[in-house]
């Protein structure tokens, strides 16, 4: 019998009508405004309030084996008279702990010392959060090199963690073969906020939320349910049991030519399964012969154990076993793993393996801006949080560091919703456009596991959000509206949602998978189902400023742009329209680009020129400027400012400019020299060539090419 349980989740009005202010932001500085780190109080952190010979007042020191100690010294000092030399001989081990420090969740720490190694192995600097109950929920530590001579300043980071109400200072000293370390000149300062940067790159510019808008007035923020369809799989298999997952990867690979996925089955344990597309809508899951189950070979397993995670194709590896690459939950033994394949199908592991410390979810993907891998993970902290490492090689991974939780919004909600607790169940997480979006998994904990806890067992719904970040690691979330949301009663999906690790962009919508249940969080897998289905959005469609009868108006902050044009993304209704100014820094309209000036925007369109009467937008890029958008009757989801021609093959555009090589000629007058083409897959074959040849000379980056090979293959040139 099936549980009972709340579909219907009420939500804040995040999203109310904004007059003249933009509300859930924070205040940001003018640019180029310094802010300066705030410094904590440590007891003793120069080592002055004791003699010499004694141990250090305000510390707390224990040992270990025999030999060991941490005494102040006057021999030697970094600053002031005296330091503390941390004396740790083989087969024991020195920790040095400051008294604490009270802090609030999501504050950004460091530790900041000087250290001297003496003789042997470098003790360890480390911060360290620790609960209520004085239990260690995460730390980071850090020490000098070997062979380092002469005093170092080193400096850990790492955010605080959800339940985390208290901060120390450790000193650590456990080297195999032991050492002697001075310390000296100990900080705990906290990291300045959020910086506003006005550099503007060349592409989206979205409006989830606050960060480039200065001022609204008469316009509301709305988040955009996507489109859903499906289910389009479903659990056929007997090692799928009834339940298929998608905490995995969903693409158009242009190599295969074909939609693929990589997602789990779950019967008796979690295996990575695979299947194909050649729509995306209807797909095959293909016997592999790689994994026996049951005897049999004839199936769509790739590993066992396996499926809790994502696979990133990367073409430009410049090893061919390397192409695929594959991060995810393999249980057992509970740990994240790392492997690469040349194909997709065939799984090496990682020379380093486990990549980071588990828990149950993590996703990856990668951002090509800044050449790096991004996972998101939870860890086993005891809650449910997301935490972010990335990585150049895909082998060495940085330290998880606190990136994402619940919040007090989010446990209202659940309030209100009737729920006892809100906590984040996962936070896929990619680069979009001039930002990154994020996807949180909010869980929503209507009853508690059997042990009395919010542990595992907990029973509830989860929905899915929409978060905006620049740096992955401060989250931004004006608007908590579902933007994918749960099913009706009684449907497929109306009990969990989870999406994949990546988007699907294309020239006129974005669209990921999801993973959905019929039941809830702690309804036992056999009373529940769980398929997978595709959701999709207008182009930069999840969120909008939305005008009515009244015009409203959207000043965004001073802004350092080098493209040659505006464009926007909006959809305006009968009679709607959209116009802008562009302001000086000190928000005085420019000459020749006043609201009179402005020709209006009018219809929907995914990327509309706005220009003026006499004026090119052109004369005005490289100095500092504002947008002022005037906008009635509608819905503005983006602005770019770009340089204006692209590439695109018929009404295929891949929104990448095509921009001119040495010789002059652009990307696409190379295409068209190499033609005619005998068929489609001449054509597509032609431009993966160009764009390869483009993209290895530093002239696109990894994305563009990836966007210019997907344009074409959706071109119908060559097609007959």
């Amino acid at each position: 019998m099936r549980r009972p349980h709340r579909r219907t989740l009420a939500l804040l009005a995040a999203a109310a009508l904004l007059v003249g202010a933009v509300p859930g932001g924070s205040a940001t500085p003018a640019p180029g405004a310094q802010l300066a780190e705030t410094q904590h109080p440590i007891v003793n952190p120069s080592f002055e309030d004791s003699p010499a010979g004694a141990a250090p007042t305000g510390w707390t020191v224990t040992t270990t084996g025999t030999g060991g100690s941490a005494l102040v010294t006057a021999a030697d000092a970094a600053a002031g008279d005296q330091s503390l030399r941390v004396i740790q001989p083989a087969g024991s081990t020195v920790t040095v702990v400051s008294s604490a420090t009270p802090i609030v969740q999501e504050q950004r720490l460091s530790i900041r010392g000087r250290l001297e190694l003496e003789a042997g192995t470098s003790a360890s600097l480390m911060i360290q959060y620790r609960r209520a109950d004085n239990v260690r929920v995460a730390d980071r530590q850090i020490e000098l090199p070997a062979g380092s001579s002469g005093w170092q300043q080193l400096d850990v980071k790492l955010a605080a963690p959800p339940f985390a109400t208290k901060v120390v200072v450790m000193i650590r000293a456990n080297a195999t073969g032991g050492g002697t370390t001075l310390v000296d000149d100990l900080e705990l300062r906290e990291e300045a906020p959020e910086v506003y940067d006005p550099v503007l790159g060349q592409q989206q510019e979205l409006l989830i939320d606050d960060y480039r808008i200065d001022s609204v007035t008469d316009l509301e923020r709305v988040v955009h349910p996507g489109t859903k369809t499906g289910p389009v799989l479903t659990p056929t298999e007997p090692w799928e049991s009834n339940m298929v997952q998608l905490y995995g990867s969903a693409f158009y690979d242009p190599s295969y030519g074909k939609y693929r996925m990589w997602y789990a089955g779950i019967s008796g344990g979690w295996r990575l399964l695979y299947a194909e597309s050649d729509d995306g809508l209807t797909w095959t899951k293909p016997d592999l012969g790689l994994v026996t189950y049951q005897g049999s070979t004839a199936n769509n397993i790739l590993m066992a154990p396996g499926g809790g995670g994502g696979v990133v194709y990367d073409p430009h590896d410049p090893d061919p076993n390397r192409r695929y690459k594959l991060l995810q939950l393999v249980n057992p033994p509970r740990t994240y793993q790392a492997f690469f394949s040349p194909d997709g199908f065939t799984w090496t592991p990682s020379p380093v393996n486990p990549a980071l410390p588990a828990a149950d979810v993590i996703t990856v993907d990668y951002d090509e801006e800044n050449g790096r891998f991004i996972a998101m993970s939870k860890q086993p902290y005891g809650v449910r949080a997301f935490f972010l490492s990335t990585s150049t090689d895909f082998v060495h991974w940085s330290t998880p560091e606190y990136a994402l939780a619940a919040d007090d919004i989010d446990r209202q909600t659940a309030y209100d919703n009737g729920s006892l607790e809100a906590q984040t169940y996962g936070l896929p997480a990619m680069a979009y456009g001039n930002d990154y979006v994020g996807f949180p998994w909010l869980l929503e904990i209507t009853e508690l596991a059997p042990d009395g806890t919010t542990g595992g067992g907990v029973d509830g719904p989860s929905y899915v959000q929409i978060a905006a970040s620049r740096d992955l690691r401060h989250w931004h979330r004006p608007d908590r509206s579902q933007v994918v949301e749960l099913g009706p009663d009684g449907t497929w999906d109306d009990g969990m949602i989870f999406t994949s690790s990546n988007l699907i962009v294309t020239d006129t919508e974005v669209s990921m998978y999801y993973g959905g249940w019929d039941d809830t969080h702690g309804v036992p897998g056999g009373q529940r189902s769980a398929a997978i289905g595709r959701v999709s959005w207008r182009k930069d469609g999840w969120v909008s400023m939305r005008a009515g009868a009244t015009t409203g108006t959207l000043t965004t902050k001073e802004l350092d742009v080098s493209g040659d044009s505006l464009f926007v993304n909006a959809d305006l209704g009968s009679g709607g329209s959209l116009r802008a100014e562009i302001l000086d820094a000190a928000g005085d309209p420019l000459p020749g680009f006043g609201l009179a000036d402005s020709n209006p925007v009018t219809g929907d369109q995914l990327k509309a020129e706005l220009t003026w009467d006499g004026a090119d937008f052109a004369a005005i890029a490289g100095q500092p400027l504002r947008i002022r958008f005037h906008l009635t009757g509608g819905d503005l989801y983006s602005f770019t400012v770009a340089d204006a021609a692209t590439v695109a093959f018929g009404g295929a555009d891949s929104g990448v400019e095509n921009r001119a090589g040495d010789d002059e000629r652009t990307l696409v007058d190379e295409v068209w020299a190499e033609g005619p083409f005998r068929d489609h897959a001449a054509f597509v074959r032609t431009v993966r060539g160009v764009a390869e040849r483009w993209r290895t000379t530093g002239l696109l980056r990894r994305s563009e090419a990836q966007a210019i090979q997907v344009a074409a293959a959706r071109s119908d040139i060559g097609r007959g």
